[in-house]
């Protein structure tokens, strides 16, 4: 994630998420989609804020049983000829991995211990239907927190 922050003007920046779709007739593979909109924020964690919230609306609209997998990522932009929410990347993968091993395989980052210790929101995916684990940190807390 690319750290920039504007000073108190909104500026764009590109939104990456990650969703599994579920592929009945494949087996156990499900497809991976990767959307990146655009979204005007006055820092990135305001963007990436923006940016979940918008991903989850798009995965209750799906009508194949599409789950928002949690993953965020912002991007700084600097061109201010864009309109607000425009997707500019999209694409699917299909895999026989689940959300947190495909995230790990091919989305790797060095991990922190704890978000919280850098002032950053953990951001949650379902690590085991009991526990929640953060996409961008090492914590795993008990309860279903990626539903929040």
């Amino acid at each position: 994630m690319n750290k920039s922050k504007a000073k108190n003007r909104d500026t764009w920046f590109a939104i990456k998420c990650i969703f599994r779709h579920p592929d009945i007739k494949i087996g156990p593979r499900q497809w991976y989609e990767e959307r990146i909109i655009l979204v005007k924020s006055d820092n990135d964690e305001n963007a990436m804020d923006k940016g979940e919230k918008e991903a989850k609306q798009y995965a209750k609209g799906c009508s194949d049983g599409c789950e928002f997998t949690g993953h965020v990522e912002a991007w700084h932009l600097f061109d201010d000829k864009i309109e607000d929410l425009t997707e500019i990347y999209f694409d699917k993968h299909l895999s026989n991995l689940s959300s947190e091993k495909y995230i790990k395989r091919y989305f790797p980052a060095d991990v922190m211990d704890d978000c919280q210790k850098h002032r950053l929101k953990h951001r949650w995916y379902n690590k085991d239907n009991k526990n929640s684990g953060c996409y961008n940190c090492r914590v795993v807390k008990e309860g279903q927190l990626w539903k929040q």
